[in-house]
């Protein structure tokens, strides 16, 4: 399916096409537009297959065409392409030579595991090359983002889950540059957090990176956020990174990955993505103007475009006013320095600088960087300010010789790029190169030890087993929902969005009988749909009874009829909507809002200040005290069927704000809507995820506190769609901002005399405290608040 946005009318349209000559549905795959069509390549098809297809979408004609490519011959290697990949990146190069091409950048291949390779489609011959490329050896990855400069005539690739070792990936924060016309990669200042599934773009002269996978926690979580809302900045110029501020009153939920980004006409536009569920929004960023009047504030300032300091006319401007030969060659700007374009560094950067280069190992690695490195042949190690220190003679002293900073000076041995193969396939598809029975890539020329032998054969890839018995033989993850073998360092790749429910690496847990659906397992019907290939066949008692087995939208008719089939929704047991499962001995429903009890859901549990009806499509209500905070604990066996929780509150004072926020420990969603007096309720936030909220409902907006008994504004608070355990805390406050030396001097005019002297003594030092504190009395005023909400 394809759908096209007017950027101009703000419409979406759907292009209608015949289904039989386009491809198949897909993801993970890349595409870029060159002339009037898009170009797909790759990606993952119904049934997990990755291709290595090349389609082409001719827009004016509104039709396919799936494109043979003219690949190279492979020669001594076995790598050749196109390669089956998916989650690599696709870039539009111009040429100076007008020779179009489309580059691709890494991925995962079922067959070679992670890709360190980059390939080439020449647009106008149709030929398809994998590039021998130099410079510093860059680790295989998926889920990067990939982004050519105008400006540098680079592509920069950030990120990405990356193949470290050949059993353990992981999260990088690393930066590259590729210069294709020289096939050479850089090493650039490493970003401030790891992801991957994120964005990258470039927007007058900055690359935006938004959004992406930062989770890396194991057991302990370390905050990192399977759903990133930050947008982040990398200045080329300066290679230097900054955080790009969110407006707190944008009422959107930006958490996401696996989105796409583009540009058009100075703003940034994200469409879609994951958040747990998939996202059809459309978000676009806006960039403002280089306007500051000093040069500090000029440098520092980065709008969604990159600001220099004209020092001629004294004015701040956009790169994109500096003539392009100067910001190529910043030579050419001369001893006058017209354009200043970078601030001063701190010390912290040649601080994280000196180790970036003391961790590179070898003088490839460590003259392709931006960070000021060179290489010292004396010790062998990488330096930092190009200085090495070699020793006297006969002598307690040293001296400073120069430092290699040029590849040519190099001492490259036949082989060196082999330890960055990390599957013998991808090891032997390179004829310097061979791996050993130790699972190491090793060039040809050298043996590490006489323990280590050569692996005169690869075995098959995990993609090639085609059961569970045999997958788990090897170092393989069988996914029993899926039917799909993976290498044990690919599920991350393999299923980016979860679709792997259960999986396994012992062959104790293979089905008996080849084949045989592990449907049956599941006794519950929620267990039972929430198992992608099986269905809940009712037995027609009203009570929840049933059994699971395989099926579709559409039953087995010989195993179930269709009138008791449920595929995606369980039977409702009579539980006036609020349950999907009846004990089934007694046919009790269990009910999955919470503070709703009863044989069929039908009352509020008001001895735990539950309110409302239930019935006819209401719901209950746990009513929120103003200024406290409440944290609701869900952790209990009985509480294993919950998935939703209400609130609400109604703010009685008519003259103060109201602050609101909400914690939950798990992945949940979240609606807030708003009801007056006679009025229906209404929409505030929809489908927020509720991990850490907060905002503020402003009395200038809402008609606050009570007339003749009667609530003006109640606020209803939804959290829903998640599995316990889990806990919440949750507030509604109209607590003022505390002022000490008012609050002491009201409260001592109202006391007994009989304590005014030690009133007077604390009134002495509690402004002795405030005179001390200055600036940080509010901070006090919190401490205050927060311990009213907490008795």
């Amino acid at each position: 399916m394809i759908y096209t946005y007017d950027f101009t009318g703000n419409v979406w349209e759907t292009y209608h096409m015949d289904s039989r000559t386009a491809p198949t549905p897909r993801y993970g795959h890349s595409a870029v537009i060159f002339g009037d069509k898009i170009y797909i390549y790759g990606g993952v098809k119904t049934g997990g297959t990755v291709c290595n297809e090349l389609w082409a979408f001719d827009v004016s004609a509104k039709s396919w065409e799936n494109i043979t490519v003219r690949a190279e011959p492979c020669n001594m290697t076995s790598l050749c392409g196109p390669l089956k990949s998916a989650g690599h990146t696709a870039t539009l190069v111009p040429s100076k030579r007008s020779v179009e091409r489309m580059v691709v950048i890494f991925g995962h291949s079922p067959t070679y595991g992670y890709l360190n390779t980059v390939q080439e489609y020449h647009f106008g011959t149709r030929e398809w090359s994998i590039v021998k490329t130099r410079g510093f050896p860059v680790k295989a990855g998926y889920g990067h983002s990939s982004a050519w400069d105008p400006l540098t005539e680079r592509i920069y690739v950030y990120g990405g889950y990356i193949s470290e070792t050949p059993a353990t990936p992981l999260l990088s924060n690393r930066l590259y540059a590729y210069e294709p016309d020289t096939y050479t990669w850089s090493l650039l200042t490493a970003g401030p957090s790891a992801r991957f599934l994120h964005t990258g773009t470039f927007l007058n002269g900055l690359m935006l990176v938004f959004g992406g996978n930062t989770h890396n926690d194991t057991s302990q979580s370390q905050g990192a956020k399977c759903y990133s809302s930050e947008v982040l900045a990398y200045d080329v110029i300066c290679d230097s990174w900054h955080p790009v501020s969110v407006p707190s009153t944008l009422r959107a939920d930006l958490p996401r990955f696996g989105h796409s980004a583009v540009t058009f006409s100075n703003s940034l536009y994200i469409y879609g993505g994951f958040d747990g569920q998939m996202l059809n929004d459309l978000l676009k960023y806006t960039a403002g103007i280089c306007n500051a009047s000093s040069q500090t504030k000029c440098l520092h300032d980065r709008p969604g475009m990159k600001c220099v300091w004209e020092r001629k006319a004294s004015k701040c401007v956009s790169i994109l006013e500096v003539p392009v030969e100067i910001i190529r060659n910043p030579e050419l700007d001369g001893d006058q320095d017209y354009y200043v374009k970078c601030p001063e560094g701190g010390r912290s950067s040649v601080t994280a600088n000196i180790v970036a280069c003391s961790q590179l190992s070898d003088c490839i690695s460590c003259v392709h960087t931006s960070l000021g490195c060179g290489w010292c042949p004396q010790t062998n190690k990488c330096m930092h300010e190009n200085v090495c220190k070699a020793q006297i003679p006969d002598t307690n002293a040293f001296t400073s010789v120069r430092a290699v900073t040029v590849a040519a000076d190099c001492q490259v041995e036949e082989g060196s790029s082999c330890p960055t193969h990390h599957s013998c396939q991808t090891c032997t598809g390179h004829p310097d190169c061979h791996w050993t029975n130790l699972d190491h890539c090793t060039a040809n020329t050298t043996l590490e030890s006489p323990e280590v032998s050569v692996v005169p054969t690869c075995g098959p890839s995990c993609s090639e087993l085609t059961s569970c018995l045999n997958c788990t033989q090897q170092e393989c993850i069988w996914c029993h929902n899926e039917q799909r073998c993976v290498d044990k360092n690919a599920y991350t790749a393999s299923f980016p969005y979860g679709q792997c429910r259960e999986w396994s690496t012992q062959r104790q847990r293979c089905p008996l009988t080849p084949g045989e659906s592990a449907c049956q397992s599941h006794k519950w019907c929620n267990d039972c749909r929430d198992a992608p290939e099986c269905g809940w066949c009712d037995d027609g008692t009203g009570t929840g009874k049933g059994i699971c087995l395989p099926g579709g939208n559409q039953p087995n008719l010989e195993q179930c009829p269709s009138n008791l089939w449920h595929f995606t929704h369980c039977p409702t047991c009579e539980c006036n909507n609020h349950g999907t499962q009846c004990q089934p001995d007694t046919g009790r429903c269990y009910c999955t809002t919470k503070g709703i009890v009863g044989e069929h859901c039908e009352k509020c549990d008001t001895a735990n200040h539950y309110q409302g009806d239930p019935t006819n499509n209401g719901s209950c209500f746990y009513d929120l005290t103003i200024d406290y905070q409440f944290t609701f604990n869900l952790s209990k066996k009985d509480d294993r069927h919950y998935t939703q929780i209400n609130f609400k509150n109604s703010p009685p004072k008519a003259d103060i704000d109201a602050d609101f926020s909400i914690t939950c420990s798990v992945m949940a969603k979240m609606n807030i809507t708003m009801k007056t007096v006679n009025q229906p309720e209404k929409q505030l936030f929809m489908n927020h995820n509720c991990s850490n909220f907060k905002t503020r409902f402003y009395k200038n907006d809402y008609n606050f506190g009570a007339v003749d008994n009667v609530t003006l504004t109640t606020f209803y608070v939804y959290v829903y769609d998640f599995q316990p355990p889990l806990w919440i805390q949750i507030s509604f406050s109209q607590y003022p901002k505390l002022n000490l030396q008012q609050f002491f001097i009201t409260f001592s005019s109202s006391v007994s005399p009989f304590i005014l002297p030690l009133l007077t003594h604390c009134s002495l030092t509690i402004r002795l405290v405030c005179k001390l504190l200055d600036s940080k009395e509010v901070h006090v005023g919190v401490y205050f608040r927060y311990n009213l909400l907490y008795d």
